[in-house]
């Protein structure tokens, strides 16, 4: 005589009160309100800047010494003020960028969310392989689905954390930086834009497609422009440049 046994149904849930959530919440909303914090102090602080000012308002205050061929490096005059520079020289913009400390606080919690994510990741999986305190799947009401969905999730929010980061990495410092006039700057940001190499000229068609959307993805992320920040440096006459390559 066979008996048959009902299946096992995982009757466990989230009451989302679990320290695992208190983690995230706290997380969450602590790095967004810091964030939105910054942007609104940064937004009062550069609202009064006039930054978009005539190139040919030029003077002799700054300099540029750059060398983007081997060659001797050579010195420009460029407007103390304009972040659009002549053509004759090798990059497309300047912006003139100042610390604060404000912004390195903010720069520094993208670390700490950093590392935090990355420690709850370890965490679920001590919990699952049983390394923590107590049982397996002490923190999940010891269900394995739930262990999978909470490591699901943070797995996706640390990957989307980290793909962000990258994708912004050229411009991230100097987003915690107040943006200043140019002689009133201690990091100046330089603008060059990448110009594609076509190698051939009967490219299919379908070739043409790809570039197409290559480049319309090259605009989106702002790869298309390659940024440089170098440091504002005085020479012992009070002339203000800075080096480029």
């Amino acid at each position: 005589m066979w008996l048959d046994c009902p299946n096992r149904v995982d009757q466990a849930a989230f009451t989302f009160t679990e320290p695992l959530w208190v983690v995230l919440y706290t997380l969450i909303g602590l790095q967004t309100a810091l964030l939105l914090a910054w942007v609104t102090y940064k937004h009062s602080k550069e609202q009064r800047l006039q930054l978009e000012i005539p190139a040919d308002d030029v003077s002799e205050k700054m300099a540029v010494n750059y060398d983007s061929t081997g060659s001797p490096k050579r010195e420009r005059s460029l407007s103390s003020d304009a972040t659009r520079v002549d053509a004759s020289l090798p990059f497309d913009r300047l912006r003139g960028y100042r610390d604060d400390m404000f912004g390195n606080t903010a720069l520094g919690s993208l670390a700490v969310t950093s590392v935090t994510l990355v420690v709850l990741l370890a965490v679920i999986t001590a919990d699952y392989y049983g390394s923590l305190p107590g049982s397996s799947f002490s923190l999940t009401h010891g269900s394995t689905n739930l262990s999978a969905i909470i490591f699901i999730l943070v797995w996706y929010l640390t990957v989307l954390w980290f793909v962000s980061l990258t994708v912004m990495r050229t411009r991230l410092r100097n987003f915690f930086r107040i943006e200043a006039l140019l002689i009133e700057g201690t990091w100046i940001q330089v603008e060059q834009t990448v110009v594609p190499m076509v190698l051939l000229n009967d490219e299919s068609r379908l070739l043409r497609l790809v570039h197409h959307y290559e480049d319309k993805l090259k605009h989106l992320f702002g790869w298309h422009v390659h940024v440089t920040t170098t440091p504002l440096c005085q020479t012992a006459q009070e002339r203000l440049y800075f080096n480029y390559q």
